[in-house]
């Protein structure tokens, strides 16, 4: 019963994110045979002064560089002077413990292809956050998940 909460800077189009959620819905259909009606996504967009990686703000004009620092005391960064940073996104993805670390592997890169296709941004800058839960710390419609008949209680109307 996955949540996904995606933080993302404020520059996508209604387009593009009806497009991310059908896919990530679908994605996960497909690799966890979850049923869809169990399945959310909140899009939350952030504002760039309101952003951080590697100590900088992405409204900083070397953002691109410091943001891809990788020692901090010699600021070694591994940014090349043609890439550019178009967009940061993180995935939460609160679910049931019930997918297994290869699915994950699976889940995760599928996921972030389809972030770095759709929300216009590089793998680097796509973050995932997967929250194991028990069932029982999950409830739709009053009823919680480690109950018996929970896929047909929670379709209360």
């Amino acid at each position: 019963m996955p949540l996904f909460t995606v933080y993302t800077w404020p520059e996508i189009s209604q387009e593009i994110k009806s497009k991310w959620i059908y896919q990530s819905t679908k994605i996960t259909v497909e690799l966890l045979d979850t049923p869809p009606d169990k399945i959310q996504v909140l899009i939350q967009e952030i504002a760039q002064e309101n952003w951080g990686k590697a100590g900088v703000v992405p409204t900083a004009s070397d953002f691109p560089h410091k943001s891809r620092v990788t020692n901090w005391s010699t600021q070694h960064s591994y940014h090349n002077q043609q890439s550019v940073v178009s967009n940061m996104v993180i995935i939460t993805v609160d679910a049931w413990n019930v997918s297994n670390q290869e699915q994950k592997n699976v889940w995760a890169k599928k996921l972030t292809d389809i972030t770095v296709s759709l929300l216009n941004t590089s793998p680097d800058n796509v973050l995932i956050l997967f929250r194991d839960m028990p069932p029982s710390h999950w409830s739709q419609a009053g009823v919680t998940g480690n109950h018996s008949d929970f896929l047909m209680m929670s379709r209360q109307l």
